[in-house]
């Protein structure tokens, strides 16, 4: 009888300690957490698991309890469903409505689009001007990007592949040209290895330069290849090749 009023006990006090976890652990998952600002932005990256996104959400200025958000993640079963991109979390934000968001991939990207043609003075200027991005290349030349992205051109010309590009707001304005240079490589590489062998050309970078010409000199789809004849018939014979664009882009803003 004594057993039985000692396991009875237990019993209660084991029920009134779980009822307590209960209650903090809802309590927890409830509360706002605390952020370093009215909008906090975060990046989320491919293969994170729940410690690694607590730890960038708190690097990034969200309070939040590393350890009880794993558990959380767990318990939710949503652990495996977080989704890599960029987020934001706001003041009343609880953990339980961040980790919802993530597995739900309600992200904050935005997105800026290199137009084709587009000097890389203009590319610059376009990353200049959107207020979501950060600027890191004020004092950075020309010759330290190229030695920055791994590039061992003379010129940044030509380099980033004029694409639309997607990324969390305060992203760096290096972190998008190193993409558009690596767009940009790729996509050279494929067609420099289907070229015509008989070309008087010697690099990838000398392709694109000439087709940069001969989409400046027409517009129209059906004069390119006679176009693309006369240029490289004067490349063989050594002669210049006379054509506008070229005068146009040496002349720079001056014309």
């Amino acid at each position: 009888m004594k057993k039985l009023r000692t396991l009875f006990r237990l019993a209660i006090v084991l029920c009134v300690v779980l009822a307590a976890a209960a209650a903090a652990a809802w309590y927890w998952t409830h509360r706002p957490v605390k952020l370093t600002a009215e909008r906090v932005d975060y990046l989320v990256e491919v293969g994170s698991r729940p410690r690694a996104v607590a730890r960038a959400m708190f690097k990034s200025g969200i309070h939040i309890n590393e350890d009880a958000f794993v558990i959380l993640a767990r318990l939710t079963g949503l652990d495996k469903q977080i989704k890599a991109g960029g987020y934001e979390a706001v003041r009343g934000d609880t953990p339980l409505t961040l980790i919802e968001r993530m597995a739900s991939g309600a992200m904050t990207q935005t997105h800026i689009t290199l137009v084709e043609g587009w000097t890389y003075a203009r590319i610059r200027q376009a990353l200049k001007d959107n207020p979501k991005i950060r600027h890191t290349l004020a004092k950075v030349s020309d010759a330290e990007l190229l030695k920055r992205l791994g590039s061992d051109q003379d010129s940044p010309e030509g380099l980033f592949f004029p694409d639309t590009y997607v990324f969390v707001p305060d992203s760096a304005d290096f972190d998008i040209l190193r993409r558009a240079y690596h767009a940009g490589q790729q996509q050279l590489a494929s067609i420099w290895d289907e070229r015509d062998p008989n070309l008087p050309l010697a690099t990838p970078y000398q392709a694109l330069i000439l087709a940069s010409l001969i989409e400046k000199e027409t517009g129209v789809g059906a004069d390119r290849g006679r176009i693309a004849s006369v240029f490289i018939n004067r490349l063989k014979r050594g002669m210049p090749l006379q054509t506008d664009p070229s005068v146009i882009y040496g002349m720079g803003s001056a014309y």
